[in-house]
């Protein structure tokens, strides 16, 4: 996605955008565009680190979770024992 918002990509399919009336990029022309690729060796690198950080952002959102439910406890206790007769 991020690539395909980039300037370098964004740039060739203004070039080869057709401006009769409608902008029109046909899929031929899609097919002459350049598209920077890593090496597949890089990909795989890229993929593991992806996916470690995935990882990393599921554990936060769990602790992000437990904590919610601890505050929200703890709230109702000192609630509970700030109303108390």
């Amino acid at each position: 996605m991020n690539c395909l918002k980039s300037d370098l990509l964004q740039t060739q399919f203004i070039d080869k955008t057709n401006q009769v009336g409608q902008p029109k990029l046909a899929l031929i022309r899609l097919k002459s565009s350049l598209l920077p690729l890593p090496t597949l060796n890089e990909q795989m690198v890229i993929t593991e680190k992806v996916e470690k950080l995935m990882k990393v952002c599921d554990e936060l959102e769990l602790r992000i979770e437990k904590s919610k439910k601890y505050s929200e406890k703890l709230m109702e206790s000192i609630l509970k024992k700030s109303f108390k007769a």
